[in-house]
């Protein structure tokens, strides 16, 4: 299934998260894989994508080369990082320092919202 494309960067971008969300989960690739998602911003070093982490899926294993956020926007993950770990549902955001190594894992089907940034 190809995607109509969208533009990932510019002065000004507006995303209705919850389509996006919606969309994720209704291409077949939600169903048949572990994870789906899509790049909203690819600006520079400034990285946005919606990730829809079906249960037992995990991120790849990061420790980025410049800081993140992990946004929990439906679902429930698991979150590991070496000061400690902890369930974190709707509504949480978590802030990675550069470097640090953490990983996430979904305890049911979640939507994700990662914000990257390269170093």
């Amino acid at each position: 299934m190809t995607r109509p494309t969208h533009t990932m960067s510019g002065p000004l971008l507006c995303f209705a998260l919850d389509t996006e969300a919606r969309r994720l989960r209704d291409e077949p690739e939600a169903e048949s894989g572990t994870r789906n998602g899509i790049t909203l911003v690819k600006d520079g070093p400034l990285r946005v994508v919606l990730v829809l982490l079906n249960a037992g899926a995990a991120l790849d294993d990061a420790a980025e080369a410049g800081p993140a956020t992990v946004q929990i926007l439906a679902g429930r993950v698991r979150f590991e990082a070496r000061d400690g770990q902890g369930t974190l549902g709707p509504g949480t955001i978590v802030a990675i320092e550069s470097g640090v190594p953490h990983a996430v894992t979904a305890e049911e089907r979640s939507v994700v919202l990662l914000t990257l940034v390269a170093a």
